[in-house]
Parts: structure tokens; sequence; C-alpha cells
């Protein structure tokens, strides 16, 4: 779907489902990627005002054997972000907030603060600095976060520059919390679940009794089973901290872009919590998540009321592109369609040589590291993959059919990689 140029190049395969409807041919591509292990999750589909799709793939719960379904419950982690903005606007619309405000109004002994708006928070325009291991706790945390914004200098003058940084959409939460007299995670439950009939969403994934509700997964694949970590959910707050299904993000969608004048926002590459791009010549809204045991992937085309929203409770890499395959599904395009590949164990030893940062031209640098027992791709800045071994040193990945060789120098030790993607290569020598 984003079609960045920092972003992985598929190789498509090109699949033309002869007899099927665009419906079944969703659900074939979900299928598949989750018969090779590349999908485990709930996935809704949608367009023209139209539900195609709306089921679940793989497992709750991999012990119990308990199959994802479309009420599944997944912690959304960044996906809270745009909600956390909607809330925003909606207190804006009543009259209690402007996003012209400046931040010293709510931090009034912050003196930067008088040149930092809410606006700027909104489009992670603002300077400041992200917040490292925020764990929200009440009131000690805010002044943690508030002493900590206070300590160090501003990144860039706001207004002038992007930076993604967690310390906007808390502040945005503090200040939600702030102006509403109520808890964050209360104003939301009042003002946006309750309103829009999201009765399986809320905050406290940790105390949550329902039968719907996921096990996350560090690792899910053919070699490694591996639970996530059960984390507090005020440890992420106001900016990744809330829990969902396909269906309640579906109704908040439809919701956020109706009725609702956005002319003055959404009109850049990053506002309300929305990544703003184009495909197939459509302004597209996206936003993608990964948080520990779980990922997710929402996006919005209102030329043709097309939503797609993609929920895994495993760390993956992989929905951006799995949600543009079913994108060029819904335009009839060419896609990718995940073919079996034989896969051979190798030896950890071998695996840890291969790790290390690789420069590949002059933009573009790719990570390769070992995480228990599993080999793993990262274009810095974006997702992860799980490479899996075809031959000693040559890997590739199930959803993007992106094809790593790694080569030694004359002293056995590998210096460089070769990239494989639609029959062209890309050489990246060893940097660290």
């Amino acid at each position: 779907m984003k079609k960045i140029a920092f972003s992985l190049v598929l190789l498509f395969y090109l699949v033309n489902a002869v007899g099927q409807t665009t419906a079944e041919e969703v659900h074939e591509l979900l299928k598949a990627y989750s018969s090779v292990k590349a999908f485990n999750g709930s996935a809704l589909v949608a367009q023209h005002g139209k539900i195609l799709i709306s089921e679940g793939f793989g497992f709750k719960n991999i012990s119990l054997k308990t199959p994802n379904d479309s009420g599944s419950i997944f912690r959304i982690g960044t996906l809270t972000k745009p909600i956390t903005a909607s809330m925003v606007l909606q207190m804006q619309e009543a009259g209690q907030i402007s996003v012209d405000n400046k931040l010293s109004i709510y931090i009034p002994d912050f003196p930067i603060a008088d040149s930092i708006s809410l606006k700027d928070l909104l489009d992670n325009r603002s300077g400041l600095r992200p917040y490292p291991e925020f764990n929200y706790s009440g009131q000690s945390a805010i002044d943690s976060l508030i002493a900590f914004i206070k300590n160090y200098p501003l990144n860039f003058k706001p207004g002038t520059e992007f930076e993604n940084s967690n310390t906007n959409y808390l502040l945005l939460g503090y200040i939600i919390q702030q102006v509403g007299g109520k808890p964050f995670y209360q104003t939301i439950r009042e003002k946006i679940f309750k309103s829009r009939e999201m009765t399986h969403s809320g905050f406290d994934y940790q105390s949550l009794s329902s039968g719907g509700k996921t096990t996350g997964y560090l690792n899910l694949n053919s070699k490694t089973i591996k639970p996530a970590p059960i984390l507090d959910s005020g440890i992420l707050y106001s900016e990744g901290g809330l829990y969902s299904n396909t269906s309640d993000l579906y109704k908040w969608v439809l919701g956020f872009f109706s009725g609702r004048d956005l002319s003055s926002f959404l009109n850049d590459h990053y506002d309300l919590g929305w990544i703003i791009d184009s495909a197939y010549a459509k302004k597209t809204f996206l936003q993608e998540s990964l948080i520990p045991g779980f990922s997710g992937f929402m996006a919005w085309i209102p030329h043709d009321s097309t939503c797609i929203i993609l929920l895994e409770n495993r760390n993956s890499g992989d929905l951006l592109q799995i949600a543009e395959n079913i994108n060029a599904i819904l335009n009839k395009q060419p896609y990718d369609f995940p073919v079996p590949r034989a896969e051979i164990e190798v030896d950890q030893a071998i695996l840890k040589g291969y790790t290390g940062l690789y420069r590949m031209g002059e933009k573009l640098k790719l990570k390769i590291e070992l995480d228990e027992d599993q080999l793993y791709v990262e274009a810095l800045g974006l997702g992860r993959s799980v490479l899996f071994a075809e031959q000693e040193n040559y890997f590739y990945t199930k959803v993007s059919n992106i094809e790593i060789e790694f080569i030694k120098n004359a002293e056995g030790k590998v210096n460089r990689l070769i990239l494989h993607q639609k029959g062209e290569t890309i050489e990246g020598y060893r940097i660290e």
C-alpha cells in the first residue's frame, strides 16, 4: 500500500484468479499466508461500504489450539494514536480545546512550550525527543515525562521537521486527561467506545477475561514458539496502550471519517496519527504497529471507501506487504502470492556470522540480527522480517519474497550480502 522510497520492493508473482469473487480471492490469499505461517490473526476488508471478509486465521493460543476468528481481541499498539488524535478533535469540536493552543497552557513552567502547539504534537513536528521506557502509573509518571522534556533541548524548531516521537502522543494523553478531568482511558471509553458501540475495546489488557483475548507471541514459526511478556498497558499509555478487534476498529474508522471537516488536517505525509500516502492514484491513510507479541495495520482509502484492518498476535514486519497485495486484488492488479519453499536448519554459529549492519547504496542500510535462534532482516526505520534458510548461505522471506545471499571474503568471514528482488540484485557491504 505504502509506496515510499525506502521500503523494500516486492518481488511480484503474477496471479490471475479466474472465476473467483474479490472476497474469495482475498480469503485465499490470507489462507495461503496462514498456511506458510506468515499470518496469524484476524482480518477485515471492506470496499464501497460492504465488508468483503471478516475472519480469523491461525490460533489465539497455540498450546490450547483455540482458533482466531472475527472476534479475536488484540493489543493494537500504535493504532492507538489515531484514536488519541480523534479525542483531541472531539474536544476541539466541543470547545474544550484548540489544536492551535500552545503546550505552555498545560505545562506553564516549561518556557520552550510557548513555541509548541498541539498541532505540532499531532503532526509529530514538535521537536521533542522520544521518551525512553515510559511507564504510566499515575501523576509520578507524568511528572517524570515533563521533567525529561524540560531537561533536553529540542531536536529541531517546532513545525519545521518530522520525527516519530512517542513523547508527542504521551503528552496528548496527558492533556486529554487534564482537560477532561478524568483518566485518559476513562475519557476514551466514555466518549469514543460507548458512542461507537465498540464493546470489545479497552485499555487494561492484563485484566481482560474475554474469550476473544489472544496470547501474544514474540516468535511463532516452524522453529520457535515463544509467548511475549505480559506488559502493563500503562507502559504505552496514549500512544499504544489500547486493545480492540477488527470490527470495533472498522466502526471507529467509519465514524472518524464521516461527517467531519478534515480539510485543515491530513494534508501532509503524517497527521492525526495517520501516515498519508497514495495507492493506485488514490489518497490513502494508514498506520502500522509492532509491540511485543502483537502487530497491526489499518488503512482507509476514501475514494472507494476501502478499509483494510489486519491484527496479529505475533511479532511481524509483514503486514504492510500483505495489505499491499490485498489492495492490489481490490484494484484488479497483479499481486504477490506466497509459494511454499524448502527450509533447512542452519547451525547457530553460522547464523551468528551473518549478523551485522550492511550498507546498501547511499541511503539504505540493512540490519541482520539473530534473536531466539531465528535470523531477521530489518531495513532501518521499518519493521523486520524473518529470514528462512534454503541453503546454508541463501535465505528468503515468506511475504515480500526477498532473497538474501551471504558472501565470504578470502579469510572465510562474511563481509557482504546480495539482495535479490524483482530479477535484480543489490550488493551490500558489512559496516558493523
